[in-house]
């Protein structure tokens, strides 16, 4: 995803790591979300911290972060590098180059309301996921989006723009079934879904 200067700032502040741990993350477990041991694809992985949390928190053996943004891809190279279990590509949620079956599970914080066609990286989420695979997301919804600061401040899609209900019928759609979701209505969604295996 690409971000103008102030989204770019509020991603790679330093209470980041601690809201995203701790805020974002950990919501998931209650959720169902099981990712021990599995493959991890990240969506829209900024700086690394979100691959950081799947490996420590949660226990995923691998991790691949994708990202629009080659300057995020190399602040997260940079802060990562240590862990030989992460690895990164420069890549479009909306045209993944990863073949079909490549991973246990793929996870999105907050990036999805970035993506124009938003619909379409849900079907390449879905392709690119192993039969039981696992689609773990927190996202923005419209309402939090739509508002006037929001709009002032931050650059997204409009037709990125979803709200709770919208968003579920999509992963249904996109062969998914619903472990679980969480909401703070108008602003944020937490789910977990899977696919048929």
């Amino acid at each position: 995803m690409r971000l103008n200067r102030f989204e770019r700032f509020l991603v790679n502040q330093p209470l980041r790591p601690w809201s995203q741990r701790w805020l974002e993350a950990r919501p998931w477990r209650g959720l169902g979300a099981q990712l021990a041991g599995a493959r991890v694809l990240e969506l829209g992985c900024g700086q690394g911290e979100g691959q950081r949390i799947l490996r420590r928190d949660f226990g995923a053996s691998q991790v691949v972060g994708c990202d629009l943004d080659g300057r995020q891809l190399q602040r997260a190279q940079r802060r990562c590098q240590q862990d030989a279990a992460l690895s990164w590509v420069q890549a479009d949620a909306q045209e993944l180059p990863f073949v079909a079956d490549s991973f246990d599970a793929v996870v999105s914080f907050n990036a999805l309301h970035h993506v124009p066609d938003w619909e379409r990286a849900l079907a390449e989420a879905q392709r690119v996921l192993r039969p039981g695979g696992q689609l773990v997301l927190l996202e923005t919804l419209r309402g939090f989006l739509e508002a006037p600061p929001m709009r002032q401040l931050m650059e997204h899609p409009r037709q990125g723009r979803f709200d709770a209900g919208q968003l579920r019928r999509a992963v249904l759609e996109a062969g998914f079934h619903l472990r679980g979701s969480r909401r703070i209505p108008g602003c944020f969604l937490w789910l977990v879904a899977a696919l048929e295996g």
